[in-house]
């Protein structure tokens, strides 16, 4: 991680190229009301694809269509097939065989687009200038080759390791932002009186010229708490990381054999109302104490809790943060119809909204405008298209 300038302005640029390219995909489209789940399904994928290996997605892209596909299907495929970790067996019945074929096809043409990516990275690579993950990956293994203790430093094989850890970083780094933001649109067109102690706030402290910045955030804490209450009202990763004893012990009466297995029920703990009141309301006001101070409770664990959180926390909360007050920031949405979207998900190995659409009226459009010029310099310098390293103009396409 420390090559990827995790919690610098590096970092912080990064997400805000993505930032814009969302909002201006919003003022250009077309129609209104429309689903904003692909152009930001785009923009969260383009963060994680350009800190991982230096690649832009454009939203209209087919290959890229392709690849989110694959992603989405395997997410699906995982709910047939899950089971298996606690029951074998049923690898043998035939809708889990067929499940398991597919998820291997679709496993396997994924890996042919993240071996392509390795591939050019190897042909470009400068061990004095790393550009992303993929790049420091590969410097450390040809270190290690050098030293003669690649076996010590990779306990597997190294090629294999870097190949999963794009996948895993790219659909864990996606999936739940995007999730989460679109639960954020959900929750402000359900609650109006929240949406607009949000956008006041945001006015009161960010000029109408430009977007909000991580330094304004210390500022906006109203706005952070509606954030951390999206995150606890949908729980979009309903079971943390899987667990196991390593002795038996004991749990308020329980007893819990070695080696026993054990999922954190996230979403029980966020639902609680022994430890929330009132926990299906919507309440911001819960994040902050009587003084107006920000506080996250013990019992608020979005990312897990222990050695074993997410390792992606805080890049994951400047993504939540920028994202969102710069939405907030530059439009208002409107329910379009008479009947609200519904709040009721639908459960795989995140907790989605069903897909809903949004009027997007223009509040601060001059915050896009007066940046549209340097922002077009940024995406221009030597942007990959999926599977093409023909330069393109991404933002404002």
């Amino acid at each position: 991680m420390k090559h990827w300038g995790m919690g610098s302005e590096t970092m912080e640029a990064r997400v805000k190229q993505e930032v814009y390219y969302f909002l201006n995909s919003i003022r250009d489209e077309k129609t209104n009301p429309f689903n904003p789940a692909p152009i930001l399904n785009c923009a969260i994928s383009n963060v994680i694809c350009s800190i991982i290996m230096s690649t832009r997605f454009h939203h209209n892209d087919e290959k890229f269509k392709r690849f989110m596909y694959l992603f989405d299907e395997g997410f699906r495929l995982f709910n047939l097939t899950g089971a298996m970790v606690f029951i074998p067996a049923l690898k043998h019945l035939p809708g889990t065989t067929s499940a398991l074929r597919d998820l291997k096809q679709n496993r396997d043409e994924m890996l042919e687009f993240v071996r392509y990516i390795v591939k050019d990275h190897r042909l470009s690579l400068d061990s004095d200038t790393p550009r992303d993950l993929v790049d420091s990956y590969l410097i450390e293994m040809e270190s290690a080759k050098k030293a003669g203790n690649l076996e010590q430093v990779f306990d597997k094989d190294p090629e294999r390791q870097l190949e999963q850890i794009i996948l895993d970083i790219f659909s864990a780094g996606v999936e739940t932002l995007k999730t989460t933001l679109q639960w954020a649109i959900l929750f402000m067109i359900h609650n109006p009186e929240v949406r607009k102690r949000v956008q006041e706030e945001i006015g009161s402290v960010v000029d109408e010229d430009r977007l909000p910045c991580m330094d304004d955030m210390t500022q906006l804490r109203y706005t952070r708490a509606t954030i951390y209450e999206v995150m606890r009202r949908s729980t979009v990763v309903p079971m943390g990381t899987t667990h196991a004893t390593e002795r038996t012990v004991e749990l308020e009466g329980h007893i819990i054999p070695k080696d026993t297995h054990v999922i954190p029920l996230l979403h029980g703990v966020h639902m609680d109302p022994d430890v929330w009141e009132e926990p299906e309301k919507f309440s911001p006001e819960r994040f902050l104490t009587e003084e107006g101070k920000l506080h996250k409770p013990k019992h608020f664990m979005p990312f897990g809790a222990g050695q074993r959180m997410c390792l992606g926390d805080k890049i994951a909360e400047m993504e939540l943060q920028l994202f969102f007050t710069s939405l907030m920031h530059v439009f208002d949405i409107e329910n379009p119809g008479t009947d609200l979207p519904s709040l009721q998900g639908y459960t795989g190995v995140t907790v989605a909204p069903k897909d809903f659409e949004v009027n997007f009226i223009p509040r601060n459009v001059d915050a896009l405008n007066a940046s549209d010029s340097h922002q077009r310099v940024q995406a221009c310098q030597h942007v990959k298209l999926f599977g093409s390293s023909k330069e393109s103009l991404v933002i404002g396409a």
